[in-house]
């Protein structure tokens, strides 16, 4: 009969292992320090083995209360048995050769995302000089837009200071988007380069607003 002065040899003994001892007693749980399957109330993914300290601890969001405890407590739950017949199947396992630990599962790196200014960068070498379908299709010839090898029309927007925040692209048809990471607070797209400090700017909500507005002012 195992007593309690075992049961505390035991936990010593198990220490750092409860991941193999608790394969070899038919519990089966997630790598350290991951989520899964519950092996005491069958959730498939709420189930999270710690085992931050090597005593085998575990919590599950799903399971009735207690719902965290030690590896022995988690095989009370799992096996349905006592405590005390816990640590003697533990102690006889300590005995065995133990499976592996699970390697923590790899996710894969986050790609860094690419800075505005080499996406801008790139779209402006890919970009010539022309005029634009869609600003004909407003009455307005411009000739020297930049556009790109599908025709739509490059748009840069910067800040006051004239550093480049993103771009909006607009398609032949009208279609308009934002280059993915540009910046939208305090940017603008100017029809011209802005030299000095000007006293009045006038703001549009549109670029061929703009450009009707500067052809009549």
């Amino acid at each position: 009969m195992v007593n309690h002065i075992d049961i505390r040899s035991v936990k010593t003994a198990a220490k750092d292992h409860w991941q193999g001892l608790l394969a070899a007693c038919g519990v089966e749980v997630p790598a350290k320090g991951k989520h899964g399957a519950c092996p005491i109330c069958g959730g498939t993914d709420r189930f999270h083995f710690i085992d931050d300290h090597g005593h085998g601890d575990w919590h599950c969001r799903q399971c009735d209360n207690p719902s965290f405890g030690d590896g022995l407590d988690l095989l009370v739950r799992a096996k349905g048995i006592t405590i005390i017949e816990a640590a003697k199947v533990v102690a006889d396992a300590l005995e065995l050769p133990l499976p592996e630990p699970k390697p923590a599962r790899k996710e894969a790196p986050k790609s860094e995302a690419q800075p505005i200014t080499e996406k801008v960068n790139k779209l402006i070498a890919q970009s010539t000089a022309g005029q634009s379908d869609y600003l004909t299709k407003k009455g307005l010839q411009c000739p020297n837009q930049r556009l790109l090898k599908d025709g739509s029309l490059l748009l840069l927007t910067q800040s006051l200071d004239g550093t480049i925040t993103g771009a909006q692209i607009i398609k032949p048809n009208g279609e308009k988007h934002l280059v993915s990471g540009t910046q939208k607070k305090g940017s603008f797209i100017p029809l011209s380069a802005i030299t000095g400090t000007p006293d009045t700017f006038i703001i549009t909500e549109g670029y061929a607003t703009a450009l009707t507005v500067s052809l009549v002012t």
